[in-house]
This record gives structure tokens, sequence and C-alpha cells, in this order.
């Protein structure tokens, strides 16, 4: 997992699924442990495809629409992080003790793998775009284009090759 979400999905396992690692550290391993066993995963990985997508907006848009894009993309964030997404997966969770050798602190860091269908998950991400733009009549045309640009890309599978 050092490499990224994206190298576990260049697994051949993995090839037709996004990876989500939801991860959390405590100094207890076993309050470490059963936050992973009884997190939402789906919230965290809402959260995660929440900053995906606004980094991918970002990196697009390189100040491009100005003000009116911050404040586009702030809604998307909001928007993307609340919603909820169907068809994922755990896979497996693990732990590891972690020893700091300068302050001898030991840390628990527990883990649990997340999966989805791209396709599926892309789709939900795509509708969930539209259903903000379909909510949102005061969105203005510069807003409008910047949230129809991603669910084009996403549509195109650009999303996943970022």
């Amino acid at each position: 997992i050092r490499d990224g979400n994206h190298a576990i999905e260049q697994l051949p396992q993995y090839k037709n699924e996004h990876c989500f690692v939801v991860e959390f550290n405590d100094k207890s391993r076993d309050f470490a442990v059963s936050w992973v066993n009884n997190a939402s995963g789906p919230a965290q990985v809402a959260q995660m495809v929440s900053t995906t997508v606004l980094t991918d907006a970002k990196n697009k848009l390189k100040g491009a629409r100005g003000e009116e894009g911050s404040a586009a993309l702030e809604s998307m964030a909001h928007g993307m992080s609340e919603a909820s997404f169907t068809g994922l997966r755990k896979m497996g969770d693990w732990w590891q003790v972690v020893r700091n050798k300068s302050t001898k602190v030991e840390e628990c860091r527990a883990f649990a793998l997340w999966t989805a269908d791209k396709k599926n998950l892309d789709n939900q991400i795509a509708g969930n775009l539209q259903t903000i733009i379909d909510n949102n009549k005061a969105l203005s045309e510069a807003a409008r284009s910047i949230y129809l640009d991603l669910i084009k890309d996403i549509r195109a599978k650009d999303f996943n090759n970022r």
C-alpha cells in the first residue's frame, strides 16, 4: 500500500476495481483494530472519492475559472463527501505495530481494504455530480461547465487513469 490505492488496482485480481484503503492509527491496538472493523467504510470511501474528484477538478481548472470555479469546487466537495455509494465490499483488514525508534512510542496502524466495481462506481460518481447540477438551479454556467466536464471525463474513463 506504500504506492497508494492505484498500485493495488494494478494487481490482476483488482484490475476492474477501484480500491480504497481505510486506515486508523492509535496507541491501543485493540482500539485501532476495533475502529477499522466497525468503521463506516462506505463513509470513508465517500470522503476519499470526494477528495479524488476535487483534486481532478482542480487539476483541470488550474485557476482558469476564478472565484466561481472555487465556489463550485467547494460545493462539489461537500456534495460528494455526503454521497453514498452501493456495491462497496470489504475485502479484508490487517494491522501492524510500529515503534518510533527515537521516542520509543509504539503505535498500532489498522487498515481495511474496500473495493468497488470501477464501472459501477464511476457511474454513481457521475450520477452524484449530475444530481448536484440538477438540484442547484442557481449554478452559473461556468460552474455548471465544471461539473459537466468532470462527468464527461468520468464517463470517458479518464477518471480511471488519473
